[in-house]
């Protein structure tokens, strides 16, 4: 268990014109030692630290420790805790900072890297570069943390080419995992501003959706993780954003278009005016039905009549049978990426 404590804001030197923690973790100013032991004290079994919504090398040593020190009470409790940053230039005073987190059980750093192209990040008000994300990188790597990558997409000026570059980049590095967030419009926020202004135009959102399943997909065929699709849904976030591509359910999304396009290829147009069952991942069936049901429309609007059978494959999988008893059986990852090959 991943009990998170945000630290909204806290070490972040520049402020991303993208981002507003209060509202995307709904805490604002609050009494962080307080909220620890109310989170913490509760628990009788282990669990595991997730620090978010700050830039913890951001921070300066003694605040960093005076955080660090609210959970000395529940060490016993604590497995491992994990914690977010931005990357920066390795110096000194980032070598105390991190000597300083080996020693109250931090064992995995979460690198937050919205894209592998300078330009954009410098557009971002990031505040690193792409080199600063490598050498930090291996720098972690050296001194035994484990490392994780925070990407996005759908950010400004971005193309299927920075798309393409970040999954170069994440099969290069191999993260013990990732996270995929969408870009989001937050009100209030200095892109909301500039994209009211016409400074900025985005993409529509099915190409967003499209964008975060190829990351996904090439990650999962490289065996690295990916245990997050899009932002946590929240009251104050949903009531708060203007734009962008927010959805509560934007894993879900992803996923339904990565069976959306591996059904296609193997139904259109072998199958038209027919019909055929298709054998799933009991699991799997909300995805292959789609988001409202879009996935099997399509394919009923092509003629092709499709019955489900649940059974026990393996997720991803499924097998295409007609009328006269032939089966063909894919998986959708594999499909996808074969369409959708990295350069």
């Amino acid at each position: 268990m991943i009990v998170p404590i945000f630290l909204p804001h806290m070490g972040c030197k520049k402020r991303c014109i993208f981002c507003d923690q209060k509202y995307i973790t709904e805490k604002d100013d609050y009494d962080l030692k307080e909220h620890i032991e109310k989170s913490l004290g509760s628990i009788h079994s282990t669990f595991e630290i997730g620090l978010y919504g700050g830039d913890i090398f951001g921070l300066q040593k003694e605040k960093l420790k005076s955080i660090l020190e609210h959970f000395e009470p529940f060490l016993e409790k604590i497995e491992r805790i994990r914690v977010s940053a931005k990357p920066a230039r390795i110096n000194d005073e980032l070598i105390d900072i991190i000597d300083l987190l080996k020693t109250y059980k931090v064992q995995v750093v979460e690198l937050g890297i919205p894209t592998f192209n300078d330009l954009i990040l410098d557009l971002l008000n990031r505040g690193h570069t792409v080199k600063d994300l490598e050498e930090i990188y291996v720098y972690l790597r050296r001194e035994g943390f484990k490392v994780a990558l925070q990407v996005m997409v759908g950010l400004p000026h971005e193309t299927d080419s920075d798309i393409r570059n970040t999954v170069r980049y994440i099969l290069k590095l191999k993260p013990d995992y990732i996270r995929i967030y969408p870009l989001v419009i937050i009100k209030g926020t200095p892109i909301a501003s500039m994209i009211s202004e016409g400074m900025i135009k985005l993409v529509e959102f099915d190409e967003a959706v499209k964008r975060a399943a190829f990351i996904y997909v090439n990650a999962v065929n490289h065996e690295i993780d990916v245990i997050k699709i899009g932002l946590t849904d929240n009251k104050t976030l949903r009531e708060n954003v203007v734009g962008g591509f927010f959805h509560p359910s934007f894993g879900y999304l992803v996923r339904c278009h990565i069976f959306f396009v591996a059904l296609r290829d193997a139904l259109v147009p072998d199958y038209i005016g027919k019909l055929v069952t298709l054998q799933i991942y009991e699991k799997d069936l909300p995805y292959i039905s789609g988001y409202r049901g879009e996935n099997l429309r399509y394919f009923k609007e092509k003629g092709i009549q499709i019955k489900i059978l649940p059974t026990d494959l393996k997720p991803w999988e499924f097998v295409v049978s007609d009328e006269k008893g032939s089966e063909n059986k894919k998986n959708a990852i594999k499909v996808f990426s074969s369409l959708c090959l990295t350069e």
